[in-house]
């Protein structure tokens, strides 16, 4: 299949490895799918296809579709060492194998960008995989990763990380290179003190560090914490009473003289009641009969909206009595 660019065998029986030749017959193959199958190994020449950027040897199934127990991907436990020549590789999925180990030129994938290996058996890393510049996704939950190469930071363009479920007692200090991580999650793993610098990491939006053995001392702060203003003594009895700031000074204080008349009215007599400025000048506004009266010695409501807005901006009380 000379001409073939596209590639699609997956959920398949296809058993063992590709024969032998396979890139040499698909010299413009960009895109292969095998994901789903029962292969156990590659071709050595695996490197023919040269110009590959899309290879899926992975599971079909959703990840909230998956069994722990049960593979839905491969039989792959090794890659062949022409495997680092795959130049143009962009996107790479190995997820539910039995890969135990990567090859050590695996950092020479240089176009790599998005990498699931989630449910293998990795335990460690090269120290060439630190040379994926170009990663960006990268996945390797539900491994047995016991450490992480030192230099693991330099994947500067690292946005997403996944090393949930696996062994890792700590994470080198290199990670605080890694500005652009928005998410990264390191659920159960066997992590004895929390990384502090990883507070430093500005553009992390979502951090998952549950079910870790470490414990947070009383200096822990990964947030900063709310503070609310003290409740106002004299409106102890309504949720709205939140004073300011500042203590309110008698200056700040608008006195009414109510008529006899206002005085007099059962719903009101012998009361004396604070009010913000607010709340006066919504009553004034709404016209209500509270705030208006037919005697002449009474306030209008005209009158109080001007006194009200030549009252000061933060802090009023307005005093009926």
């Amino acid at each position: 299949m000379p001409s073939i660019r596209k590639l699609c065998l997956s959920d398949n029986n296809l058993v063992d490895a590709l024969p032998s030749g396979f890139g040499e017959g698909c010299p413009l193959l960009e895109h292969l799918d095998l994901s789903g199958n029962i292969l156990s190994s590659l071709p050595d020449d695996i490197d023919d296809l040269k110009k590959l950027h899309f290879l899926d040897m992975g599971s079909i199934l959703p990840e909230l579709e998956r069994k722990v127990d049960l593979l839905n991907g491969n039989r792959l436990t090794s890659l062949p060492i022409a495997f680092g020549q795959l130049h143009n590789l962009v996107e790479l999925r190995l997820d539910e194998n039995h890969l135990s180990e990567l090859p050590e030129n695996f950092g020479s994938l240089v176009s790599l960008e998005i990498l699931d290996m989630g449910q293998d058996n990795l335990t460690v890393l090269p120290d060439s995989f630190c040379n994926l510049q170009n990663l960006h996704t990268c996945s390797f939950a539900m491994n047995s990763l016991c450490k992480l190469p030192e230099e693991f930071g330099d994947l500067v363009n690292l946005m997403s990380l996944r090393l949930d479920q696996n062994c890792l007692t700590s994470i080198p200090d290199s990670f605080k290179k890694l500005q652009k991580l928005q998410y990264l999650n390191l659920f159960n793993n066997n992590l004895k003190e929390f990384p502090q610098y990883l507070l430093n990491l500005n553009s992390l939006l979502d951090l998952n560090v549950e079910n870790n053995d470490f414990e947070c001392s009383k200096d822990f702060n990964i947030c900063k914490a709310a503070t609310y203003p003290k409740k106002n003594p004299l409106l102890s009895d309504n949720w709205r009473g939140k004073s300011a700031s500042h203590q309110l000074e008698e200056s700040q204080l608008i006195t009414i003289e109510a008529s006899e008349e206002y005085i007099s009215d059962d719903k009101f007599c012998n009361k004396q009641s604070v009010y913000s400025d607010n709340v006066m000048r919504r009553a004034a506004w709404s016209n209500l009969s509270s705030w208006s009266s037919s005697s002449s010695s009474a306030v209008s409501s005209a009158q109080f909206v001007n006194s009200a807005l030549s009252a000061p901006e933060t802090g009023t009380l307005v005093q009926t009595i």
